[in-house]
């Protein structure tokens, strides 16, 4: 019964915390979206999700699991700069799969996911979130989560969203870095950050890209294995007009 009751008190935190972001009825993208445990708060919040996966297993899992629910898309494909194809290393657990080769090696250095174990190299597409944006319309929360891919889906997109979240890796800390420099080439921004898997704000006010960065720094110096995921909002984004379909 307690360990219920935790679940249960967990999972309400978890909805409190993306409800900052995710209006009811508002438009999400799941990028790396994996089994879809993000996917299933934002469908919890009343999103519509855009789920992206790239891993045929996860994806196919994705379909089961959400099968009667009207409101998600899967997307069997991986977001990059530009359109394409490229070749993913798909590994065991099925979520340490990458499209990076750099970010593969930084871990295995560092001895992260002692248990990974790769499984196969496929090709996948490509395509982008200038892509998806022109399909769905502009996301209300854009969530990104690619294992060391980040900033080559970022650069997929050349207008700002509301809110927008992607993992950083202690290992390959510079690409966070060059992640907000091309953020804030799109407009003026805040950021903020949460450690691990908490959900929880690391910081009492949201800083600018400099002082988060110089934040993140000092702590990775004293915790080499700290990861979690920066969140940026825009102050004034200007949208382009939507185009296409809305579901």
């Amino acid at each position: 019964m307690r360990w219920r009751l935790r679940t249960w008190q967990t999972r309400q935190r978890r909805l409190r915390f993306y409800r900052q972001f995710i209006p009811h009825g508002g438009l999400c993208f799941d990028v790396g979206a994996n089994v879809g445990n993000r996917a299933d708060l934002f469908l919890a919040l009343g999103a519509r999700v855009i789920a992206v996966e790239p891993v045929a297993e996860t994806a196919a899992l994705l379909r089961q699991r959400f099968a009667q629910n009207s409101r998600l898309i899967v997307l069997e494909t991986a977001l990059d700069a530009t359109e394409g194809q490229t070749t993913i290393t798909v590994c065991s657990p099925h979520w340490l799969s990458s499209i990076s080769a750099d970010w593969l090696a930084a871990t295995e250095r560092t001895g992260r996911f002692p248990r990974r174990k790769i499984i196969a190299k496929r090709v996948t597409s490509l395509t982008t979130l200038d892509h998806l944006i022109s399909v769905y319309g502009v996301p209300a929360f854009i969530k990104i989560d690619v294992e060391g891919y980040e900033l080559q889906v970022l650069r997929g997109l050349s207008q700002p969203v509301p809110t927008l979240s992607f993992e950083y890796h202690p290992e390959t800390l510079h690409e966070a870095a060059a992640c907000l420099e091309h953020l804030t080439s799109l407009g003026a921004l805040h950021a903020n950050f949460s450690r691990g898997e908490s959900l929880t704000w690391a910081l009492p006010e949201w800083q600018t890209p400099a002082q988060l960065l110089a934040q993140l720094n000092e702590e990775t110096t004293h915790d080499r294995l700290q990861f979690g995921d920066i969140y940026v909002r825009y102050e004034r984004p200007h949208y382009q007009q939507k185009t296409g379909r809305s579901s």
